[in-house]
């Protein structure tokens, strides 16, 4: 059997400012899956993930880091907006000790991977070519018992659109319950280039079409 799941991360950019908005994540989850989502640590420690290899992805608008831990986001630079010094892009998301801000997705069910499993990709970087509208990057995990997701990033040239993906291809006998969650996750920090009198809004915001 084989599933896909997909959901869409939506990053806008005020031109004016030239400040990013934060990221909308849509979807409230059912009170089971917020409980299996608190459970985890929170962010500065576990939460950031430890380990793992990266894969960097650069595109006209972003250059991206994910980790093979989870296939998290984990570093997202502007290449279109100046950072807060000369010469350096603006970094939406990053992983340090004192600044946290990922964008963690994962399954929830016996034996799916959530944002702490272990993937394996092929690649460990990927260029928006010459011509194309779009650049994948793959990563794998396969459980114990023969269950092996697929999740996808999919980056899109001109647009601050990512897409992530999932897809299960079930080879056991028994039938898969499971679940996907979508987090953003972040310390409390102050953004980068933020005005001592006008504070970033770092609140929650919710798209739906």
């Amino acid at each position: 059997a084989r599933v896909e799941i997909e959901r869409r991360l939506f990053l806008t950019v005020a031109a004016a400012s030239g400040v990013p908005a934060i990221p909308a994540q849509a979807a409230a989850t059912p009170a089971e899956t917020q409980a299996a989502i608190k459970a985890a640590q929170l962010p500065g420690n576990e939460a950031a993930g430890s380990g793992g290899e990266k894969i960097t992805v650069t595109t006209d608008v972003f250059k991206a880091e994910i980790s093979t831990v989870g296939g998290t986001l984990q570093h997202l630079e502007l290449l279109q907006q100046q950072g807060a010094e000369k010469g350096t892009h603006f970094a939406l998301m990053e992983k340090h000790q004192d600044r946290v801000y990922l964008a963690q997705s994962g399954l929830l069910g016996k034996g799916l991977p959530d944002h702490y499993a272990a993937f394996t990709s092929a690649v460990d970087s990927a260029q928006l070519a010459e011509g194309k509208d779009s650049v994948e990057v793959k990563l794998e995990a396969t459980s114990a018992d023969g269950v092996k997701v697929t999740k996808s990033y999919t980056f899109h040239r001109g647009s601050y659109l990512v897409d992530v993906a999932y897809t299960i291809s079930n080879t056991t006998k028994a039938p898969i319950t499971g679940e996907a969650y979508y987090r953003l996750t972040r310390a409390d920090f102050k953004p980068e280039g933020e005005a001592r009198f006008l504070p970033v809004y770092t609140g929650p915001a919710v798209y739906s079409d």
